[in-house]
């Protein structure tokens, strides 16, 4: 089975049981490779926060062996993938050779699958936040957003670089508000004056029901997720059957979707709150088994 199609059946697998997986959040933080604290990237983020597990902290088999400890017996771990450029001989390219990413996945284990190196693993501590602060915060990192009007929908408007939103006092709840809010930020940055992301020109967004529509509502989607789990907060998301049916179709019509989306809202993610690119050139150089 193609990497593609194993993760694809991971993340259809909780979408049948009525869990749409990157709406999942995290309580503690981001889930990170415990030798090297680096944080988890794009679809990692997703199917190591499926597992539920209460540590953040993930290391290979090996890792755990050079710590000095091992992986308890029945313990199975989880996959995450990266890619490794292959390069070939070929006489059509300007320099004779032609580089292909290759979709490569190894396994990682939770720091509660292994056992002796307890005196490895840092503290956790619970964050105490405001929550009306940390979203600000996103708001004001965002420093090239676009003008945000008052509406009684929201959207993003790629033609006048604008987001429309509802007055909060019309939300459930302002955690609500901000979680919209943050949807249709990551929308904006594929504004081909930020992020500059397929599917999208000066002056319209992708057309309702094409693949790119589908392809950029889940950027959205996760990429939202991704911004408000930074700040602690749980989504208010509440799933529903037409939702979920529909994710699945998509997901089954093209396994590779969800990967994408997720590489995609991590950049969006990055974009807005003006993370380092340094992390994503690392992340491309880094070998299997290590994060």
């Amino acid at each position: 089975m193609h990497v593609n199609e194993i993760i694809t059946k991971k993340i259809i697998d909780q979408l049948e049981k009525g869990v749409v997986p990157w709406h999942k959040p995290w309580k503690v933080s981001f889930p990170k490779n415990l030798v090297s604290k680096k944080e988890y990237r794009g679809i990692n983020v997703i199917l190591l926060t499926m597992e539920g597990r209460e540590s953040p902290y993930w290391l290979t088999f090996k890792q755990s062996k050079d710590l000095g400890g091992n992986v308890k017996k029945g313990a199975t771990g989880a996959i995450v993938c990266y890619f490794k450029s292959l390069e070939y001989l070929d006489e059509n390219s300007k320099d004779g050779l032609k580089i292909v990413p290759l979709l490569r996945f190894y396994k990682v284990f939770n720091t509660d699958d292994c056992e002796g190196i307890e005196n490895k693993i840092p503290p956790t501590v619970s964050r105490i936040i405001n929550r009306i602060e940390e979203c600000e915060k996103v708001v004001e990192s965002y420093t090239d957003k676009p003008e945000i009007f008052g509406s009684d929908h929201a959207a993003y408007a790629p033609r006048s670089d604008v987001v429309y939103m509802p007055d909060m006092k019309t939300f459930e709840s302002s955690e609500a508000y901000y979680q919209v809010l943050f949807h249709e930020f990551v929308h904006s940055t594929g504004n081909p004056k930020r992020a500059n992301r397929d599917g999208f020109d000066r002056d319209t967004f992708p057309s309702f029901g094409s693949p790119d529509y589908s392809k950029e509502e889940l950027i959205a989607e996760i990429g939202s997720t991704f911004l408000y789990s930074n700040v602690g907060l749980e989504s208010t998301f509440e799933n529903s059957v037409a939702y979920i049916q529909s994710w699945m179709k998509r997901l089954k019509e093209e396994p590779s979707l969800v990967i994408s989306a997720a590489s995609k809202a991590q950049k969006a993610f990055e974009y807005i709150l003006k993370i380092s690119e340094n992390r994503v050139r690392e992340t491309a150089e880094k070998k299997e088994g290590v994060a």
